[in-house]
Parts: structure tokens; sequence; C-alpha cells
């Protein structure tokens, strides 16, 4: 990382920065040779104490059949924005904290699929208990982004 002043490097503070968070952009390995990055809600929890994401989608299209050719991802995520104008042109800049990092993506189901949804529900609607319906779960391919690279960074002083 070129700013070292601003890597995040405790575990436990990378964790809440994504907390914070609530669009993860997920990069995956196009046909094409290009990039496909596409915005999507997810989840967040430790499992033996390693970070593990959530996510859900349709049961078809472009993303799910990319992620069938290669599971291979890259993801990064932003909050706690605030514009910071300079001056001078080109002296504006911004308080942010980030998180990015890269893995590879396994669909899951039965108990392991409801306990992702449920910790995508509680990320979004932390007040309610959520009981899913059967034909909603029948609906959604429901994934993990195992990760292997996690880097968190911020600038939160002019």
């Amino acid at each position: 990382m070129r700013r070292a002043d601003r890597e995040v490097t405790i575990p436990s503070e990378i964790y809440g920065i994504m907390e914070k968070c609530e669009i993860l952009e997920l990069a995956l390995n196009d046909e094409d040779g290009f990039p496909y990055v596409i915005p999507m809600n997810f989840g967040f929890a430790l499992e033996n104490d390693a970070p593990v994401i959530y996510l859900h989608g349709a049961k078809e299209g472009k993303k799910l059949d990319l992620i069938k050719k290669d599971s291979r991802c890259a993801f990064s995520m932003s909050t706690s924005h605030e514009l910071i104008l300079g001056k001078v042109a080109c002296a504006a800049t911004w308080k942010y904290e980030s998180v990015c990092g890269k893995g590879r993506i396994a669909f899951i189901e039965g108990g392991e699929g409801i306990r992702a949804l449920t910790e995508l529900m509680r990320k979004y609607d932390p007040e309610h208990e959520h009981v899913f319906d059967e034909r909603h779960l029948k609906a959604v391919s429901v994934m993990k982004i195992e990760i292997e690279q996690l880097t968190g960074k911020r600038r939160m002083t002019k």
C-alpha cells in the first residue's frame, strides 16, 4: 500500500469498517477479458475466526454464470465519505474508510445458507427477527466469499 500511514492493520478495525459499509462492489472475471463489476448487498461474519462475506442473488444470470466458470473474485467497499475542498483546483480530498479484498466464491445451501441470509438481513434490518419463506429460499442462490486477502484503509482527518 502506497500510503502506509492510512493502512488499517488491526483485524477488528477492518471488520468494523465492513460492518459500516452498505454496498460491496464485486468484481468477477468476464469471458471477454474485461472485469465484470456489480454492486451487491452483503452480510459479514467470522467463521472459525476467519472473515467471510455472504451474498445472494437470483438462481440464474450473468453473475452466476461467471462464478460457476471462475470462482475467483475481488471486492471493495467504502464508507464515512466526506469531501474536503481545497483552496485551489485539485487540492480537494476525501475522508473515508475502505476495505478491499480477494477470495473465492462458494455456493452454500441448507442451514449454512439460512445462517448466511440471516447475517445479510441482520446487517440491513437489525431490529427484527428474520423468518424465511420456503418459496423465497428456493428462489435465491446463496454464496459466500472465502477471503484470501483483506486490506483496510482510512483517512479521517484533513
